[in-house]
């Protein structure tokens, strides 16, 4: 079982000691993911409508976000943004399969995407719904 950062520093701060065993699949696939987002600024998306709302959606304030190399930690997971490179290559009718949550983690394309797009704004709320809350 996955499990975030907010929830590792609860059991840490509890005494619970955690170990997980690592493979050369999942050091793969992270490489993978890491080599493929990009990470907006964090003040930007701080002006941003649609990023507000989701926050609010899933109850946190701008100061719990952290911003790290590749992605926004919020607590619950961390959120990783396509590339500009990496949206180039997928076909406009299939955004959807673009938003997915797996071991704590959601990729999705960009902020002003998502907030430009119906189909994208609807697959983020059912994957939140589904997923995360």
């Amino acid at each position: 079982m996955a499990i975030n950062t907010r929830q590792f520093d609860q059991l840490t701060e509890m005494g619970i000691s955690l170990w997980q065993k690592r493979t050369k699949k999942t050091e793969q696939n992270h490489a993978q993911v890491t080599t493929h987002y990009q990470m907006p600024n964090l003040e930007s998306l701080t002006n941003n409508r649609c990023f507000n709302d989701i926050l609010l959606a899933i109850d946190l304030s701008i100061g719990e976000v952290t911003q790290q190399e590749q992605s926004l930690n919020l607590g619950l997971f961390n959120w990783f943004f396509f590339s500009n490179d990496a949206n180039a290559s997928v076909n406009q009718e299939d955004k959807t399969a673009e938003i997915t949550y797996r071991d704590n983690q959601l990729f999705t394309p960009s902020i002003n995407q998502i907030a430009n797009s119906p189909t994208l704004k609807k697959a983020l709320w059912h994957t939140l719904n589904t997923e995360i809350l």
